[in-house]
């Protein structure tokens, strides 16, 4: 092994490869024209700045000082804190590097260990996510040795409260070996270079500030299990149902409902633990890192994630929507009662069995059934949890099993359960013996659910009598009047940005009698882009030249 003296005197470089900075697309452009000279900004592709939603990344490496000091201004003034926190750890880290050129793994287990002592807070690494999230190790051992097939490596020991990879084992803190062989040192490389090329960064007071105020995030997400919030960016999607974990690292193409589920497992923090390399330096550093990330079930796909709660947002209900959801009055009034007062519903004289309240809706697609369920989830102020009929299987035991775990995940949140085109499940029975079953099975697993339930059918004269006894009402949506007609057509518009003039609104339900909500909607989004798209006022002659494509 080389001593740190060896090290200081052998050549250095300041390049910094493996970490790059994400770009919104308004800075890139400026950059592409402040830096003419500068052939990282010029090699920014043309086609990458034709969306302003888009990122453009550019290798560290490749900046100069003036870049980066540009850069970095950029970003604090258009809030770009990750990548300005990022860009500044980056900086803050090229300082003061180890800047021995590292030509063996011996040499690279005593660079990393020289360069992790220097200015040391924790006695952590911190692996740094696609969007700036701070994910710090304890170093707890750095080892030079030989595998079991006599190749040579470098050993980087690390320790954390974070997700378990392989298994389902929450009672202890992950342990992670990171290794580097003889092909990561390719071109005589710094040991900030190696150590980047795996995602790791050394530890600063920047990246430390960012870490805490994750956490005091997390503390306060954590806690409101069972709540709704709204996720973007990466996730980990895992199958809680297997025995061994195996996250799969996704992105999530757009933001989407999730629910907190940390109630499904028991989780335990530790606190501290023995390194063995700090003890060896003389140094008392024990603490272990927790990485802020939290199980939620998306209501989109129904699949478990581990979200990092820098991609967490809370949800916010609009109780408003009420007013924009148009029914008839006797409609809404009862659904009002049905949802507001569920504390005063009685449970069976026999212990145990529904207490809860579940609403049948009929009626052809289109009126609005599903929009019920979704807006009155907003106005209770609880998750909406949508299953198709789909999901829960066609066979008696599967529809028992699949609907038993559904009842259960809603009635632990708390949410508005809606069973979308259940008609499978609920038509009348008669001699086909396997639907017959399917039905028992649908009731008998309905029979102790406690929650708020909405049905939807558009087999109106098909209902078994047995289900349509088990709801405390049933609402049958038809096509709506004139005057419901004409509040859907300007509620919509003013939706769409859409101004429609009054006598343009009454001319449209004259030509358009009897026609679904869903209809009008559709009609309106489709006559919206043809309007804007040519330039030209709407008119009567205009929705009815784009009804054709709706076959009304």
């Amino acid at each position: 092994m080389h001593d740190a003296s060896v090290l200081q005197d052998l050549d250095s470089r300041r390049e910094y490869y493996g970490i790059s900075i994400d770009l919104p697309t308004a800075i890139a452009k400026e950059a592409k024209t402040r830096f003419l000279e500068a052939e990282w900004a010029q090699e920014i592709p043309n086609y990458l700045l034709l969306r302003d939603d888009n990122q453009v990344s550019v290798y560290f490496y490749q900046l100069d000082d003036e870049a980066k000091e540009w850069l970095h201004q950029q970003m604090v003034a258009g809030g770009h804190r990750a990548s300005a926190v990022l860009l500044t750890a980056l900086r803050e880290a090229e300082q003061n590097p180890v800047h021995a050129s590292i030509s063996s793994l011996a040499m690279l287990a005593q660079a990393i260990g020289a360069y992790i002592k220097q200015g040391a807070i924790d006695g952590w690494v911190y692996a740094i996510g696609e969007h700036g999230e701070q994910m710090p190790w304890l170093v707890t051992n750095i080892a030079l040795q030989e595998m079991s097939n006599g190749q040579k490596c470098v050993a980087l020991s690390l320790t954390a409260n974070t997700v378990a990879m392989s298994n389902n084992d929450y009672s202890r803190p992950a342990n992670r070996v990171v290794f580097f062989f003889a092909s990561d040192l390719a071109g005589h490389q710094t040991v900030i270079e190696i150590l980047a090329a795996k995602g790791f960064m050394k530890e600063t007071p920047e990246l430390k500030r960012a870490y805490l105020e994750s956490v005091d995030r997390f503390v306060d997400f954590v806690q409101q299990t069972n709540e709704q919030f709204i996720a973007s960016g990466s996730v980990l999607e895992v199958n809680l149902a297997e025995k061994y974990q195996t996250p799969e690292r996704l992105k999530l193409p757009s933001p989407m409902r999730v629910v907190n589920d940390e109630e499904l497992i028991q989780r335990k923090f530790f606190t501290h633990a023995d390194s063995e390399f700090w003890l060896l330096q003389g140094r008392n550093f024990s603490s272990i890192p927790m990485h802020p990330m939290i199980l939620c079930f998306n209501l989109e796909t129904h699949t478990n994630m581990w979200i990092h709660v820098n991609h967490l947002i809370e949800y916010r209900y609009d109780p408003g929507l009420r007013e924009k959801l148009v029914l008839p009055s006797h409609h809404r009034d009862l659904i009002d009662i049905l949802t507001q007062d569920m504390d005063v519903l009685m449970d069976d004289i026999v212990a145990g069995k529904s207490g809860g309240t579940t609403i049948l809706c009929k009626g052809a697609p289109g009126l609005g059934k599903t929009l019920t369920a979704e807006v009155y989830a907003e106005v209770i102020g609880r998750p909406l949890y949508r299953v198709h009929s789909g999901q829960l299987g066609i066979h008696s035991e599967d529809v028992e099993k699949n609907l038993t775990v559904i009842l259960k995940r809603a009635q632990r949140w708390g949410a508005v359960l809606l069973l979308d085109e259940a008609d499978v499940y609920i038509r009348r029975r008669g001699n086909d013996i396997d639907h017959n079953a399917v039905v028992a099975s649908f009731l008998r697993t309905l029979e102790y659910f406690h929650g708020l339930l909405f049905m939807t059918t558009n087999r109106s004269q098909d209902v078994d009598d047995a289900i349509a006894s088990r709801c405390i009402a049933t609402i049958v949506y038809e096509a709506p009047q004139a005057e419901d007609a004409k509040r859907i057509w300007s509620v919509l518009s003013t939706q769409f940005e859409f101004d429609l003039q009054a006598s343009l609104v009454d001319q449209l339900v004259d030509q358009f009698p009897g026609v679904s909500g869903r209809d009008i909607k559709e009609l309106l989004k489709l006559t919206a882009k043809w309007c804007r798209q040519k330039r030209i006022a709407p008119t009567l002659e205009v929705f009815k030249s784009c009804s054709q494509f709706r076959g009304l």
